[in-house]
């Protein structure tokens, strides 16, 4: 049984008995006699939906598992997949389209201010790598990875900071898993006093957990003077979310979580999830047909207008 917005299903014939329905509307009766479940993050996995229920593969199409009890899961003898880094790609453009349309923060990075990236898995580390590639100067902020990854790359690889020193910043971009575990946890990881920190001529990205950034105390931010400029694709609470924040001049740009979800990571989704299910690697995969209009040219008088036209013509975020 797979949700219905799950691309490429068309993919799967021959492999199974298929059969959609809309993420909203799967539940225990609708699962039937199903041995595999994939879906995206709209159905709660639980006790609730599975038991005594046949099935014995339950798959995500997406990097997120909140809304999965894996610990069920796990007594239960279920197998478990996700699919991580599926969507860092399109993430990653998210944030580029964010920063060219919005004009002031690319330049700012041009001209050799600072992007803090905090998160280093799979989007946190592909940003890092565009953004080094561009000439900007980047400092990561990841506690979870900082020593292995110095381990490994030595003074190849990028330059960590606490998250305090990040608050220094002109442009934050937040990637980082939401987790309460110790002694690390990134829930309400940008609280009152690290917003406070926070000032006029920053930029705040948040393409990660809504839950990672204290909603009301970054109400009474962007209310308070000399507020940072903020980029919000996710919301504490969603889908029930503080809508007082879209009032604010504060807010740059502001959709509704989003920032992954491009053709191309669903794709990617896809081909994971049949690997991990059905042992079939992605270029066994018939890739569906998709057609893409040539890019036109662009005559620009600078680098950011140059960026900003070639990347609307794939996905303008001022639509969004």
């Amino acid at each position: 049984l797979c949700d219905e917005n799950i691309v490429g299903l068309e993919a799967l014939d021959g492999l199974c008995e298929l059969r959609v329905a809309s993420g909203r509307d799967i539940t225990r009766e609708t699962l039937g006699d199903a041995d595999a479940l994939w879906e995206p993050t709209v159905t709660r996995i639980d006790a609730d939906l599975l038991e005594g229920s046949t099935v014995r593969v339950v798959a995500t199409a997406t990097a997120g598992t909140e809304h999965v009890d894996t610990s069920y899961l796990e007594a239960s003898g279920i197998a478990f997949h996700a699919a991580p880094g599926a969507n860092a790609n399109s993430v990653v453009e998210y944030v580029l389209a964010a920063l060219a349309a919005l004009r002031a923060p690319w330049e700012c990075l041009d001209a050799g201010g600072t992007l803090g990236i905090v998160g280093f898995g799979h989007v946190g580390r592909l940003l890092w790598q565009v953004a080094d590639g561009l000439g900007w100067r980047v400092i990561v902020c990841d506690p979870w990875v900082e020593r292995d990854e110095r381990g490994e790359r030595g003074d190849s690889g990028p330059e960590f900071a606490s998250i305090d020193t990040l608050l220094d910043c002109d442009v934050l971009s937040v990637h980082c898993a939401l987790t309460d575990k110790p002694p690390w946890p990134s829930r309400l990881l940008f609280d009152a006093p690290r917003l406070q920190r926070l000032r006029a001529g920053q930029w705040l990205i948040n393409a990660a957990r809504g839950e990672i950034v204290d909603g009301s105390a970054l109400l009474s931010r962007v209310n308070a003077p000399e507020p940072p400029s903020l980029v919000l694709d996710v919301w504490e609470h969603e889908p029930a979310i503080d809508t007082r924040l879209l009032q604010s001049s504060a807010v740059r740009l502001a959709t509704a979580h989003i920032a992954g979800y491009s053709w191309d990571a669903k794709w990617a989704a896809t081909c994971m999830l049949a690997e991990a299910t059905f042992g079939i690697a992605e270029k066994e995969l018939p890739r569906p047909a998709v057609i893409v209009e040539p890019l036109m040219m662009v005559e620009a008088n600078d680098p950011v207008q140059l960026a900003h036209g070639l990347i609307s013509q794939r996905y303008d975020i001022l639509a969004d």
